[in-house]
């Protein structure tokens, strides 16, 4: 936790009464302004921040996390672990508040935090709890952290009052289906919730640099004719998950903005080496024929701290080009590079900005509509799983 940040506790966890969690709350803020010395401590919240965990042990770490988002985003936070398996059956509540540290002459401010844990049939309870904790004429977001799609069972009715919910497509343990898992809950779903992919931001320089590829008015006429790609992601490493899922929606993507249809897909080992196994050929049409695109895991060398090492597209045949991105040796860049037969080779090279899990949330919950493009890629992930 950051070094700005002070926890402050009440007592361990017991049986979730909203009642007696109320009270609660009332006694910490006591508890926040005494334990420092101060009369006034001052009670930021500008939503509640809903956020699902998988353990006990995820929630804690959630709850370090938190601390250091209400730096930006001061909020309720209730934080939830349900395990439907588990018993004995029951349903428990712990509180606290992170204050950050104040200057001198100014305010002590704190944001309150809730664990939730739900075993057993309990979790069916878990919305008369929730939902009354959440504070009213704020905005309501859930931050799904679990490596599963989105769930309904427990979450249906807690669901209908939650304005935004935020994945991450990269914890997925099996994007192929869990993606399009995630469309139809989209297209199924009857809450006003918009859904927000972090890994969708993750891409976004990259599809903005591919985008940029295409600029100039003498390049544009290659769009059309790209019948070829190759897409090398971070395969899993000691400390970092695949990126299957960012070749997937970034082929998605570019699939969907360029009117492609699939028509297949299989797993090859064609590329050769270790490197060549486990990669994925998808077949499309397009209005100039048929495209390849084949998603090849790989390994990043340190300086790289990209999902993506290189994505290459090319026209082959008559009049052949070559677009290429590159993460850069200088780790947080991209180099762009293109090469079209008669013309000078270019190559350019962009900064990339990476952010880390709390600074992504961060900047994501500066935007509140929904991001059409995105549920369309996702749609089209969908097509090509079918």
């Amino acid at each position: 936790m950051s070094s700005n940040l002070q926890p402050v506790t009440l007592g361990g966890a017991r049986e979730a009464n909203v009642a007696a969690l109320a009270s609660e709350l009332d006694a910490l803020w006591q508890s926040a302004g005494d334990a420092d010395g101060r009369d006034a401590v001052t009670r930021a919240c500008a939503l509640t921040l809903l956020i699902n965990t998988e353990s006990e042990e995820g929630a804690s770490e959630v709850s370090n996390l938190v601390g250091a988002l209400t730096l930006q985003n001061p909020c309720r936070a209730l934080i939830l672990v349900v395990k439907p398996n588990e018993s004995p059956a029951g349903l428990s509540a712990s509180i606290s508040a992170v204050c950050q540290l104040p200057a001198p002459g100014v305010k002590q401010v704190c944001c309150e935090h809730v664990t939730l844990v739900a075993r057993g049939e309990r979790v069916h309870d878990l919305d008369k709890v929730v939902i009354p904790l959440m504070v009213s004429g704020l905005p309501v977001c859930l931050w799904w952290r679990t490596g599963r799609p989105l769930e309904f069972d427990y979450f249906g009715k807690i669901l209908r009052f939650i304005d935004r919910v935020y994945v991450d497509s990269e914890l997925y343990s099996n994007p192929e289906s869990d993606l399009p898992s995630l469309s139809q809950s989209i297209v199924k779903s009857s809450s006003p919730a918009t859904i927000t992919d972090m890994n969708w931001a993750r891409i976004t320089p990259w599809r903005e640099l591919a985008s940029a590829c295409f600029d100039a008015v003498e390049r544009r006429p290659y769009l059309g004719r790209i019948n070829q790609v190759r897409i090398e992601y971070r395969a899993a490493g000691a400390d970092t998950p695949p990126c299957l899922a960012q070749a997937l929606l970034f082929t998605a993507w570019l699939g969907a903005r360029l009117g492609w249809k699939p028509e297949g897909s299989r797993k090859t080992s064609e590329e050769g080496g270790k490197n060549g196994a486990g990669s994925r050929l998808f077949r499309f049409k397009g209005e100039q024929g048929q495209i390849r695109v084949q998603l090849v895991p790989g390994h990043a060398g340190p300086k790289c701290s990209s999902g993506f090492l290189n994505v290459e597209m090319k026209v082959a045949g008559d009049s052949p080009a070559t677009f290429t991105l590159i993460c850069g040796a200088r780790s947080k860049c991209v180099v762009t590079r293109t090469e079209i037969p008669g013309q000078p080779r270019q190559e350019s090279t962009a900064h990339l900005e990476v952010f880390d899990e709390v600074a992504l949330l961060n900047e994501e919950l500066k935007f509140s509509g929904r991001d059409r493009i995105y549920e369309e890629a996702l749609a089209m992930v969908a097509a090509m799983a079918s």
